[in-house]
């Protein structure tokens, strides 16, 4: 199979890095391809990402359901005659996708996973490219830095789960590269899935100690963590805050 091509949406921000990641799972011999997370509802980058599929577009697979990834879906959708599947019922034209579930693209397998924590509607691709597997997380991890759990849809005992299950699975399959929904692909996964549980770990041991010091509003816990924030930084960091609450049974 062709390498996969990443397709950026052009909505660089605090929260989406340089921009959210369309990728593009090519067919193979005139085959159509898949498209992964179609991104917001841009006529310029959907036209961009129709032009990339000169033979067409079988699916659209939606790792979950926040607008920067799914906003456009529709439309690439009634352009090209495709379905758009999710594990969220309610974003999928048919069947919702499942975990566990195995099918082929371009001539490759390919294994979905249900990848919760982030929200609880996120799934994976596994996909099992020429060079190896890899595989498609969304925003479960991302390029660089640390992705947000966002109260309450996000829920951090499904993440730290999810991350044990993506050690698991890449261990497993032997899995090369992870392939976010924001930044560069990830070329360590083992060592990049160590690093975020020992950041959320870090993390709670912080809102613990600063609960116990008497900070005990979100607001205060922000400040006495996350530092000075202002914008939507504070008000991931806010969401990310109450989540923690919820696991250690404080909120």
């Amino acid at each position: 199979m062709t390498e996969p091509q990443r397709i950026l949406v052009p909505n660089p921000g605090a929260m989406t890095l340089e921009g959210t990641n369309t990728w593009i799972i090519p067919g193979r011999d005139g085959t159509p391809a898949v498209v992964i997370d179609p991104g917001p509802s841009d006529f310029g980058h959907l036209d961009r990402v129709r032009r990339a599929c000169p033979d067409g577009i079988s699916e659209i697979w939606i790792t979950h359901g926040h607008a920067d990834h799914v906003g456009g879906a529709m439309r690439l959708a009634e352009w090209t005659g495709c379905p758009i599947r999710a594990y969220d019922p309610t974003i999928a034209m048919t069947d919702p996708l499942r975990d566990g579930e195995r099918g082929q693209v371009g001539g490759s397998a390919v294994i979905c996973v249900t990848l919760p924590g982030h929200t609880r509607d996120s799934i994976g691709f596994i996909v099992f490219l020429d060079d190896g597997p890899v595989m498609f997380c969304g925003d479960t991890i991302l390029g660089r830095g640390t992705t947000q759990i966002s109260w309450p849809d996000g829920n951090l005992a499904l993440y730290l789960a999810t991350l044990d299950k993506m050690e698991r699975l890449t261990e497993l399959y032997g899995i090369r590269r992870l392939m976010p929904g924001h930044g560069p692909i990830v070329t360590d996964p083992i060592a990049r899935i160590r690093a975020y549980r020992e950041h959320r770990q870090q993390r709670l041991d912080q809102i613990r100690v600063a609960y116990q010091a008497g900070h005990t509003s979100v607001p205060a816990l922000v400040d006495a963590v996350y530092g000075d924030l202002v914008g939507p930084t504070h008000q991931a960091a806010a969401l990310t805050v109450k989540a923690q609450l919820e696991y250690l049974e404080l909120l």
